[in-house]
């Protein structure tokens, strides 16, 4: 609700940052979990990864899955909240609003975002934006990667990146780790990324002084 909101970004921003290490884990975890039961169940492993827990949990208990209809509805964006302690899903517009509100109105109009340089250098590009690596379609050598955060997943983007962008993430992130190993511009925490920037947008990354400026809007 808008009256808690606010409120309640702030610290949701820093447990996500205070729990990355445990998210690449859990999610590793999770998707052996998909593949054995996409497996056994001749189901698509990619909507499988969509299962909420009392789900899973029904599958064990039952042999039951939902409909493939249900799990691809969450395919491109979904969210998950606990209220009274029942899970609630979100919709891609209650998303956006989300993200907005993280992102913090600071970021919008302007050209000029900040973050958290890790490794230093400077790079030009079009932006390329990816959640999930496998199925980042078009990505060109040179291109400056935006995501939320990395994991193993990314290495073959990462490799072909002009520079690394995430929205979230700390020095032990896995971003700033192989940014270092492959000497590859890196800033990380820039709020607003995934918000503020577009596909195909012209941009100068200047991971010395932690700052991306747009220079062409992808229209």
């Amino acid at each position: 609700p808008p009256d808690t909101a606010e409120n309640a970004a702030a610290p949701l921003v820093e447990a996500r940052a205070y729990a990355e290490h445990a998210y690449h884990a859990v999610e590793a975890l999770f998707k052996k979990i998909s593949e054995d039961i996409a497996l056994k169940e001749k189901r698509n492993a990619g909507l499988l990864h969509n299962l909420l827990n009392e789900e899973l949990r029904t599958y064990t208990e039952t042999g039951k899955l939902p409909q493939e209809e249900d799990l691809l509805s969450r395919q491109n964006v979904a969210g998950l909240y606990v209220h009274e302690g029942g899970n609630v899903l979100l919709d891609e517009k209650e998303i956006g609003k989300i993200e907005k509100l993280i992102a913090g109105k600071s970021a919008f109009g302007s050209d000029i975002l900040h973050g958290t340089t890790s490794m230093k250098g400077h790079a030009r590009g079009a932006v390329r934006i990816i959640e999930n690596p496998r199925e980042a379609g078009i990505f060109n050598d040179g291109d400056i990667l935006v995501t939320s955060m990395t994991n193993p997943d990314f290495l073959p983007l990462i490799k072909r990146a002009g520079a690394i962008v995430t929205e979230a993430g700390g020095v032990l992130s896995h971003a700033a780790i192989v940014s270092r190993e492959l000497k590859k511009p890196c800033i990380l925490n820039v709020k607003g990324a995934l918000s503020h920037l577009k596909n195909g947008d012209n941009v100068e990354v200047d991971a010395d002084g932690g700052t991306i400026r747009i220079l062409d809007r992808m229209e």
